[in-house]
């Protein structure tokens, strides 16, 4: 699509058909992964030992929650995005994109150093890891902490199609490296049964995630490809608007 001439559904409010539609995408992308898990958590289980797994575990829910570090700039990206959409105000959306994805690339670099700092006492005092996996999975959260701004960003990019109403492609990308999450270290098992080899392959897969958002954030809005603008007058209404849904993004992991 061109963003001189955009899909003039954008404009409108969807019908009931179309929510229903984007809601059964969003059902898929969320489920299918969940089947595989099914299947994959026992033989992980059995093969790694309840220590190790509970290790390998703890990487996923990392990984999985790596998100609350972009304080909600990326439900704040998608409504800012659909509201200039809805106003045909398509000039800047280049602005809200780029900004958005420049303060969450920050925001996970600081995640990442601060992480690296807590990981010995994660290790070591915090988790109740056993001493003879500590040096594994200090090795593992270093990994993860590698990747933590690609994991940030990645939602930027999906807050970017979010708004052009893209959920089947979304979701299209998201079942798939879902599925990947958990076939990943099981693909390792047969060469090791380490932590840090099946870490490196989960992070390898989130940068490969991360990849293929962008190619099609570029591609189904060109503009984005020509106008790389940082707007300042941008970072407020962004962190105001994503403060509020950092709120229930943190009370889910507590929960």
């Amino acid at each position: 699509m061109n963003q001189n001439s955009p899909d003039p559904r954008l404009h409108e409010v969807p019908s009931t058909g179309r929510l229903a539609k984007y809601t059964g995408w969003n059902l898929i992308g969320f489920c299918a992964p969940l089947v595989v898990a099914l299947v994959a958590m026992p033989i992980l289980t059995s093969r790694l030992g309840p220590d190790r797994f509970g290790a390998l575990a703890l990487v996923w829910m990392l990984v999985g929650y790596f998100t609350l570090f972009d304080l909600g700039l990326g439900g704040a990206m998608t409504r800012l995005t659909a509201e200039k959409l809805a106003r045909r105000e398509h000039v800047d959306v280049p602005a809200v994109f780029w900004t958005a994805l420049g303060l969450m690339f920050l925001l996970g670099v600081f995640g990442a150093a601060l992480l690296v700092g807590l990981t010995p006492k994660l290790v070591h005092v915090w988790l109740n890891i056993p001493d003879a996996l500590q040096p594994e999975a200090i090795k593992a959260f270093l990994v993860s902490a590698a990747g933590l701004p690609v994991v940030v960003m990645t939602a930027s990019l999906i807050g970017m199609l979010e708004a052009y109403q893209q959920f089947r492609l979304i979701n299209m990308i998201r079942v798939p490296m879902g599925i990947y999450t958990f076939v990943g270290p099981l693909c390792v098992l047969p060469l090791s049964n380490s932590l840090f080899p099946m870490v490196v392959v989960l992070i390898a897969g989130r940068v490969l995630e991360w990849l293929i958002y962008f190619v099609f954030c570029l591609r189904h809005v060109p503009a984005l490809r020509h106008e790389r603008v940082f707007r300042r007058g941008l970072v407020r209404p962004l962190f105001t608007v994503g403060g509020w849904m950092t709120v229930s993004n943190i009370a889910m992991p507590l929960l």
